[in-house]
């Protein structure tokens, strides 16, 4: 009778990217301000594709006013956020939960090391634009990486979240991330091509850009999820 008036110790439960409260509020606190950033992403994100059919591959756009820049800002840190979570539910996967940092640590690590590979991004396009460009075609070319970004973060709920709620089928949510961000860099080659574009040689710039801007800074959060976390 004693024993039955003690009752069952709980079980605790392992903390995983799904049951961390830091994650959940990390998660949801990034998809309420993106609600909000919703509506301006997606108008420059309008005038991004209408510069991809425009005869020159140049739509001369109004100047960004700050909420333009605030909302960017917000789907840019959203994309980071959302590539951290989902890299992270792979190593997790990967490694049987065998991580060195918490969940909450883990995702806030990663999504720091895709905004640092994001960062260096810009910070490559506007040296690139500054050595072979106009300063017209430079701000044309990075704010179409902005644009970019901000508006994949959007797509990049979808599988992270499913990460989240469906654990198990993580591997299969990580391709559709990557169909995504392929997807997204199609339409910024376009634009990057159609900037470089003045004859036959400048395909070696662009191969060049591909090789650099696009690849290196990639293997930044890669890294961090796979072998630091």
């Amino acid at each position: 009778m004693r024993g039955f008036l003690q009752g069952i110790e709980p079980e605790v439960l392992p903390l995983t990217p799904a049951n961390d409260p830091t994650v959940a509020a990390m998660a949801w606190g990034g998809v309420i301000v993106a609600i909000v950033a919703f509506p301006t992403v997606v108008r420059l994100w309008r005038i991004f594709v209408g510069s991809l059919t425009h005869h020159t591959g140049k739509l001369p756009a109004a100047e960004r006013t700050l909420g333009d820049r605030l909302s960017q800002v917000a789907g840019l840190l959203l994309c980071c956020l959302m590539w951290g979570i989902l890299l992270y539910c792979v190593a997790y996967r990967l490694r049987g939960g065998d991580l060195a940092l918490t969940p909450g640590a883990g995702v806030g690590l990663t999504a720091a090391a895709a905004l640092v590979a994001f960062l260096i991004q810009i910070v490559g396009y506007n040296l690139v634009g500054y050595a072979f460009l106009t300063a017209a075609d430079t701000q044309s070319w990075t704010r179409a990486l902005t644009v970019s970004i901000s508006m994949m973060g959007y797509w990049m709920m979808l599988p992270a979240l499913g990460a989240l709620l469906f654990p198990t089928a993580v591997f299969r949510l990580v391709w559709i991330g990557v169909a995504f961000f392929i997807w997204f860099r199609i339409a910024l080659w376009i634009k990057c091509f159609r900037i470089f574009y003045d004859g036959p040689f400048s395909i070696v710039y662009f191969f060049l850009y591909l090789c650099t801007l696009e690849t290196v800074p990639l293997l930044i959060p890669v890294g961090i999820a796979l072998y630091i976390c």
